[in-house]
């Protein structure tokens, strides 16, 4: 979903669009992003991302974004991206808009326009942000997922990222399955 509006944007914006993974992503993760139409593909790796930290990941994000320095973020609003988008976006500076369930391009100003519920879901916000990166979290579902062209060429860049150890605040101690 998110690389179907994400190309829709990127094409509005006259540029190509980018995918992140975070972790050892296998190949076949990095063709499936291609052929749904990232350009290419920036792979994160590092041992403390396999973990799942979110401290270890909102780091790395954020050394992502400095390094490729993206016109806008896009994050899934799922158990993660809750807490995701409103971290990075505290330590890159920049505001964020959460819930988005429609995004679109001004076509002046080149600024992310996203459509957004406010009071309880009885009126829409159309909200949009001064700085760059711009990042929203998208409510799940409100796009069609992209479809797939294996036919689509792409990269996949490995971007280095340092996580100390210091930065993971928490640790699982034991996982119990009901």
């Amino acid at each position: 979903e998110l690389l179907n509006v994400g190309g829709t944007l990127a094409k509005s914006l006259g540029q190509s669009l980018q995918a992140v993974l975070l972790g050892s992503a296998p190949a076949n993760v990095c063709a499936e992003a291609i052929a749904c139409g990232a350009v290419r593909v920036l792979l994160a790796e590092h041992p403390l991302l396999e973990e799942g930290h979110l401290d270890a990941r909102v780091t790395a994000l954020q050394q992502v974004c400095q390094q490729a320095k993206p016109a806008i973020v896009l994050i899934a609003r799922n158990e993660v991206g809750r807490e995701l988008g409103p971290r990075l976006a505290f330590r890159l500076g920049v505001g964020l808009a959460q819930d988005a369930v429609a995004l679109s391009v001004d076509g002046g100003s080149k600024r992310l326009l996203a459509t957004r519920p406010v009071y309880g879901g009885n009126a829409m916000a159309v909200v949009t942000m001064v700085c760059n990166p711009q990042i929203a979290t998208v409510r799940p579902k409100a796009f069609a997922a992209a479809e797939k062209n294996e036919a689509l060429q792409g990269e996949v860049v490995r971007v280095p990222v340092e996580i100390p150890a210091s930065v993971v605040k928490t640790r699982v101690v034991q996982k119990v399955v009901e």
